[in-house]
């Protein structure tokens, strides 16, 4: 397996509680995602809770397809970072046929990094994935998608902050 690692950010115009609070709980059932995620069979992501069991802290996010990512929390630093883990549920395909759980592609780990400055907060969303066997030949358009739905979920959630 090949892994890679990606990184988007946007400029949210918003206090760093409610970035955090958007970030750690996302709400983006209301967003409509590109076209061409659904031509590409991408479930379209609905939310994602933060559960707070102590010691451990856990997320899982929810899509259309009834399908979750459970998520475990590994690095926490509130108002400012906090990094995960993605497992999928078993039968959690994209690209129609793509396994998420147990196939050539799959997510890694993701994290989401604010930076306050003069103008909001910087927000920054980090994936890595790997990509092994016969997909690898696809290495370049996987990263143009990635991308994709990194910068739709960081729209989704700027959206969801500045109207707050």
């Amino acid at each position: 397996m090949y892994s890679t690692t990606l990184s988007s950010s946007t400029c949210v115009l918003a206090t760093p509680e409610t970035v955090w609070r958007n970030i750690t709980n996302v709400r983006i059932d209301s967003s409509i995602p590109p076209r061409l995620f659904t031509l590409l069979g991408i479930p379209k992501p609905l939310h994602a809770e933060l559960l707070e069991k102590p010691p451990e802290r856990r997320r899982v996010a929810y899509f259309a397809n009834g399908k979750r990512f459970s998520q475990e929390i590994t690095s926490w630093q509130p108002l400012k970072s906090y990094a995960f883990t993605f497992r999928a549920d078993r039968g959690f395909k994209v690209a129609f046929v793509l396994d998420l759980s147990s196939g050539p592609f799959r997510l890694v780990s993701g994290e989401y990094h604010m930076v306050h400055n003069r103008n909001g907060i910087e927000l920054t969303l980090t994936s890595t994935y790997s990509v092994g066997g016969l997909m690898r030949a696809f290495s370049i358009p996987i990263a143009i998608v990635m991308r994709a739905f990194q910068r739709y979920l960081l729209s989704a959630i700027k959206k969801s902050c500045e109207e707050a």
